[in-house]
Parts: structure tokens; C-alpha cells; sequence
């Protein structure tokens, strides 16, 4: 979905509504945090045969967000991503007036 307005430039209002309420139907998934990353390069399963139903069944979920995230909209799920989170933690640094608090893993 690409809507353009009278001065034919795409209306970023129309696109922002678009990532944020429709991704997939509107074909922006890829731009939302939760499609928006790799597949293992040697993952478990094979991404591309996943289903719409593999990706709802709690048996496969662990296996799909580590190997296959951003088939099923796991990227902000799987290990790769909990990973990052602690080290971006770790780095965190909060002010508060004088008193500064450090993060640690």
C-alpha cells in the first residue's frame, strides 16, 4: 500500500497508520521491531515451509523465535534478542539530579 496525495509525494501520516495498525496486510511488516530481523542462517527448521498455524502453536514457538523470528513476527522474542536487551542494560545509565545509577548484567 502506497498512498499518494495530491502533490503525488507518499503521505508519511498514511504510511506511519499503515506499520503501526496494518504491517502485514499493508505490506509493512518488515518495518515493524517484531518482523525486523535475521533468520538463523542454519536454523532447525526450514523457515520458509512454516505455517500460520506452526507459528501460533506454543510447541513450536521457542524453536521458530530462535531459528526462523522474522517469519512469525518473533524478533523481540527469541534468545538473540534477550541477549541484546542485557547488554544494552549493562550500558544504561539513569540520572537522577546528582545521583547517577549504573546497570550491571
Amino acid at each position: 500500500m502506497r498512498e499518494l496525495n495530491s502533490g503525488g509525494t507518499a503521505d508519511e501520516q498514511m504510511k506511519q497508520l499503515a506499520i503501526s495498525a496494518c504491517p502485514l496486510t499493508c505490506g509493512y511488516c518488515c518495518l515493524t521491531p517484531a518482523y525486523k530481523c535475521a533468520n538463523k542462517q542454519f536454523p532447525r527448521i526450514a523457515c520458509a515451509a512454516l505455517t500460520s498455524d506452526m507459528c501460533k502453536d506454543p510447541t513450536w514457538k521457542q524453536i521458530i523465535a530462535e531459528d526462523c523470528p522474522n517469519i512469525c513476527g518473533f524478533c523481540q522474542e527469541g534468545e538473540i534478542h534477550k541477549v541484546f536487551l542485557r547488554l544494552s542494560l549493562a550500558k544504561f545509565k539513569v540520572t537522577t539530579n546528582s545521583t547517577q545509577l549504573r546497570l550491571a548484567l
